[in-house]
C-alpha cells in the first residue's frame, strides 16, 4: 500500500522529467541541425573580419598563404576520397539524417574540411583566434556526425588534412622565403663592400 501511494505521488515527477527529455533531445536537435549547416559560416565570418582588421602587409602574406594552402588542401582530400571510400552512416545504417544529404561519399566532410582549411591558415598569424576556430571547426564536425550525414573518420580526416597540408605549406614557404631573404641580403652586401 505504501508502494503504490509512493509510485502515484511519483507520477508527476515521471512525467515532468519525460518531458524535460523529451524538451532536451528537441533543443539538441534543432541545435545540431543549425551547426551541420551553418556553423562553418561562423568560422569564415570570423577568420574574413579578423583579415580585414590587419595592416596591409600581413594581409598580403595571409592572402598569399591562403591563395596556395586552401586549394591545395581541398585538392589532397579530394584525391584521398578517391582512394578511400565511406558511405554514410544514414546509407549504411538505413535510418533518415536529420537534415537531407546526397548518398555520395562520406569523405571527408566538406564543411568540416573548409572550416578547418581556414582554421589552418589563421593559426601561423594569429593562434589565439585560431584555437577559437579550431574549437568551432569541431562543432561543425560534431554537427555533422550527430545529424547522421558524417562518420568520426570523415570529420578528423578532414581535421588532419587541413591541419598537416598547411602546415607542410608554410614550413616549406617560410624556408624559401628566408633562402630567398638570404640570397638578396648577400647580394647587397656584394655590392657594399
Amino acid at each position: 500500500m505504501v508502494a503504490r501511494i509512493l509510485w502515484e505521488d511519483l507520477v508527476p515527477v515521471r512525467v515532468w522529467v519525460s518531458r524535460l527529455f523529451k524538451f532536451m533531445r528537441n533543443f539538441m536537435d534543432y541545435f545540431f541541425i543549425f551547426g551541420a549547416k551553418y556553423f562553418y559560416l561562423l568560422v569564415l565570418a570570423l577568420a574574413f573580419f579578423w583579415f580585414l582588421k590587419q595592416p596591409k602587409d600581413k594581409k598580403k602574406e595571409i592572402l598569399i598563404f591562403g591563395l596556395f594552402a586552401l586549394p591545395t588542401i581541398y585538392i589532397t582530400a579530394k584525391l584521398i576520397s578517391l582512394f578511400y571510400y565511406d558511405p554514410r552512416p544514414f546509407i549504411q545504417s538505413h535510418f533518415a539524417p536529420l537534415i537531407s544529404h546526397k548518398g555520395d561519399n562520406g569523405f571527408p566532410s566538406d564543411h568540416t574540411l573548409i572550416s578547418a582549411a581556414v582554421s589552418a591558415v589563421i593559426y601561423p598569424f594569429n593562434k589565439r583566434l585560431s584555437v577559437l576556430l579550431w574549437f568551432i571547426t569541431a562543432m561543425v564536425g560534431v554537427s555533422r556526425i550527430y545529424v547522421g550525414v558524417h562518420h568520426p573518420i570523415d570529420v578528423l580526416g578532414s581535421m588532419v588534412i587541413a591541419a598537416i597540408v598547411a602546415f607542410v605549406l608554410y614550413k616549406s614557404a617560410k624556408s624559401v622565403i628566408i633562402k630567398s631573404g638570404k640570397k638578396k641580403l648577400k647580394s647587397r652586401l656584394e655590392i657594399y663592400p
